[in-house]
């Protein structure tokens, strides 16, 4: 059953609970980054340590799906692309639950090279920790962070890897083909076989020069809304999500609060939702409920909500 979004956008509100409570965030330009107190100091940045760490085991073990065909994209051969992705699948302050280390543990590759015990993966993965700037979050030393949002790579891998292919349409459109809103340059010298003028994979000459850190911005967000709109309105897509968040597809079913807690985890890997936002979530579903419509809506609300928070943009 379809629902017309119109009808229920009083839903639409509630993410401010999610995003209220951890205030706006201001676009970060990479100077800040290098005339900080820590100027002058030879350390590594994050991305360094991964590509001597992680990505090397990535890019040993997993290029045959992850470096261009499945998401996410860890063993790209761009060592930024790979990056933002190896992130988003790796918990900081719960190493071994990283989801880098869990797929290693449960045999998700089928090959012996990565049935391991997850132990290579876990040292590389603290060596990496040592040199990141943390966002803050539970169980982190936030003093010194400084919200960094994910370029359009980050977001639209985030995307894809959670609702599927049904996916990819809206996030090329309103996120892929984006440098400009969500930072990631592009490539201007990307040869176009069409014989049109020359703009590589950018809209514009002007998108070669983007910031490689996502600005947050109101444009930003508002594309954000309407892929995750676009996303959310196709079962198919609200199903990939489901599956993967609680192993099955249990969308014929009203949800519990432990569902609550694996669809938070598909945009906020390794953190636990705090009450207020399990109750506003738990709320949304409620209301589909009583306004009798199909159970599969509740999934699809909830999802959407989660969906529309800009906090899980940043990695």
């Amino acid at each position: 059953m379809k629902i017309k979004f119109l009808k229920i956008i009083i839903f639409l509100l509630l993410p401010m609970v999610l995003y209220n409570s951890c205030g706006k965030f201001k676009s970060i330009s990479e100077s800040e980054f290098s005339s900080s107190s820590d100027a002058g100091k030879s350390e590594k940045s994050g991305q360094q340590a991964f590509g001597e760490t992680v990505y090397l085991i990535t890019r040993s073990k997993c290029i045959s799906c992850h470096e261009t065909q499945n998401s996410p994209l860890h063993a790209a051969a761009d060592v930024d692309v790979a990056y933002m992705a190896a992130r988003s699948k790796v918990n900081f302050t719960n190493v071994p639950g990283s989801m880098l280390v869990i797929k290693i543990r449960d045999g998700h590759c089928k090959l012996s090279n990565c049935m391991t015990d997850g132990s290579e993966m876990i040292n590389e993965i603290n060596k990496w920790k040592a040199f990141e700037k943390f966002s803050s979050g539970p169980g982190v030393d936030a003093s010194d962070a400084q919200p960094r949002h994910g370029g359009r790579k980050f977001v639209a891998s985030k995307l894809r890897d959670v609702f599927g292919a049904t996916a990819n349409d809206p996030v090329v459109r309103l996120v892929d083909n984006d440098a400009g809103n969500y930072g990631d340059p592009c490539d201007k010298y990307s040869r176009d076989f069409n014989g049109n003028q020359n703009f590589g994979d950018c809209r514009d000459l002007g998108e070669s020069q983007a910031s490689s850190v996502g600005p947050a911005t109101p444009t930003r967000q508002s594309l954000t809304i309407r892929a995750c709109t676009k996303i959310t309105q196709s079962d198919a897509a609200v199903i990939n999500a489901v599956t993967l968040a609680v192993g099955s597809d249990a969308t014929a079913r009203t949800l519990t609060a432990g569902d609550i807690q694996s669809l938070y985890d598909l945009f906020f890997t390794g953190r636990l939702a705090q009450t207020t936002t399990t109750t506003a979530l738990k709320a949304i579903a409620t209301s589909v409920e009583q306004k009798a419509y199909v159970s599969l809506d509740q999934w699809r609300f909830v999802l959407l909500t989660l969906c529309m928070s800009p906090d899980w943009q940043v990695p």
